[in-house]
């Protein structure tokens, strides 16, 4: 099985349900959620978004968010819509990881599988995102919440 078809296994199911109650609890809104069409990608924006009341007709799978590295990621942030203001992104470490300590200047130690990462951008179009314009304002992982 190549990397992009593997499933997300009983600990990624487990988390994924887990963290989209985060949000919920949260009451998180999207304007647009866009996500590597990978599987395992796939399958967790699915069951987050099925937590917080996300149509999963409007999830955008896109090969490109498949992407390991992180020029290409940045990249494809810089094309959102202008109308957007809340957007969910989905990928792969290590470009995530990388991409917020690019975009905060915030060294974050470890993000792990379905880790989240909030960022405001003080910017008036998505185009102007760059290294620095980003502030991490939550950071949360499955393993902060191994109560629930």
């Amino acid at each position: 099985m190549t990397d992009f078809d593997r499933p997300l296994n009983k600990r990624g199911l487990k988390n994924a349900s887990l963290m989209g109650v985060v949000l919920q609890e949260q009451a998180v809104l999207f304007d647009a959620v866009f996500s590597s069409s990978a599987k395992r990608a796939h399958d967790t924006i699915e069951l987050i978004c099925e937590r917080i009341g996300f149509p999963l007709d409007n999830i955008k799978f896109d090969d490109e968010l498949y992407d390991f590295h992180s020029q290409g990621v940045y990249e494809y942030i810089t094309h959102f819509d202008d109308s957007l203001h809340d957007v969910a992104l989905v990928g792969h470490n290590p470009v995530f990881h990388r991409l917020v300590t690019l975009l905060t200047g915030e060294s974050i130690v470890k993000f792990p599988t379905c880790a989240i990462a909030r960022m405001r951008f003080d910017v008036d179009q998505w185009r102007q995102v760059t290294s620095g314009t980003g502030r991490l304002v939550y950071y949360d992982c499955p393993k902060y919440h191994s109560d629930k």
